[in-house]
């Protein structure tokens, strides 16, 4: 049974959820499977905390269970997921709302100016991300990091195409802005 649930939609796993323990088990497992790595990578981008990631993501995938298992049925179960997180990720941000980043915390030394090694370059983009206004933050998350299409993002969010194609185009335009320093930097 395991080899064949590979083979089956979306939609057949969440309603296997509600079945006997060793069907919803093998159900979710491959669930988790499917999901899993988009979703962490979601949590850990937008809240910036390994262990506050961890939480979220287990909530994420514990809800999933939970609003299976009472026959709520899902018909897309990457928007639906990615909405969990998306929630919890907000709220958490709400709860910590010390947690932003400001422009001006964007002072990194740096031994070398002519060379950058990866880590670096890393570490200020993500930084730039950070500072990100959260609408901005979280397509620019979506789209980068998870490889979503504007659909997908549009489905996840609630949101109009329209709209996340702008909200998209504002969040690299603020990229841009935000780096641009550092950008020159490199040049010279």
């Amino acid at each position: 049974m395991a080899d064949k649930l590979n083979q089956k939609s979306d939609i057949e796993l969440c309603k296997m959820l509600s079945s006997d323990k060793k069907t919803a088990k093998l159900a979710f497992d491959e669930i988790y499977q499917r999901y899993s790595q988009r979703v962490y990578t979601y949590c850990k981008k937008y809240v910036n905390n390994q262990d506050l990631a961890d939480d979220i993501f287990q909530e994420v995938f514990l809800q999933l269970y939970t609003s299976s298992s009472k026959g709520i049925e899902i018909k897309n179960l990457s928007p639906f997921l990615l909405t969990i997180a998306r929630n919890k990720c907000f709220n958490e941000n709400s709860r910590l709302s010390n947690n932003t980043t400001s422009i001006e915390d964007f002072d990194i030394g740096f031994t070398d100016r002519n060379y950058l090694e990866n880590e670096e370059i890393s570490n200020i983009v993500n930084l730039a991300i950070n500072a990100l206004p959260e609408q901005y933050r979280e397509v620019i998350i979506m789209k980068e990091h998870l490889d979503m299409s504007y659909q997908e993002i549009a489905d996840a969010t609630n949101q109009a195409l329209s709209n996340v194609r702008i909200k998209i185009y504002r969040a690299k335009e603020k990229l841009r802005e935000i780096l641009e320093p550092y950008l020159n930097d490199i040049r010279d």
